[in-house]
């Protein structure tokens, strides 16, 4: 399977314990450190995928006018970023979201996930 076709994220629930935490990832950035934050997530990005490529990005929010709102702001940061599939919870509390994002390096994808994660009522980054 060509790397460029690979369209699942690296952090689907059958591979996360594989590779490291995104959201503790997004949140050690804010620690007074030298090191990057995101090395070991940058790295697995360049070892699984040829960039450019198609990158899949999904996360839950709530079902709440701030998650749309804040969703509609996050959209417009990225070109290249495009809806796939919106899917509303069995109790209707919870939105999922799926992306299709044209990232032309393992950097525009952590730039993704660090504005992923500033999403308000978000709950999860898969």
């Amino acid at each position: 399977m060509s790397n460029q076709k690979r369209t699942a994220s690296l952090l689907t629930p059958r591979t996360s314990r594989n590779f490291p935490s995104l959201r503790n990832a997004v949140k050690s950035q804010s620690t007074v450190s030298t090191a990057d934050p995101f090395e070991k997530f940058r790295t697995l990005l360049e070892a699984h995928y040829t960039f450019p490529c198609v990158y899949t990005h999904k996360f839950i929010g709530k079902n709440s006018s701030i998650f749309k709102v804040a969703v509609e702001e996050f959209e417009k940061k990225f070109i290249g970023l495009t809806r796939s599939s919106e899917r509303l919870s069995a109790s209707g509390k919870h939105i999922s979201l799926t992306y299709e994002y044209h990232a032309a390096t393992a950097d525009e994808v952590i730039a993704l996930a660090v504005e992923t994660q500033k999403i308000n009522d978000l709950i999860y980054i898969l």
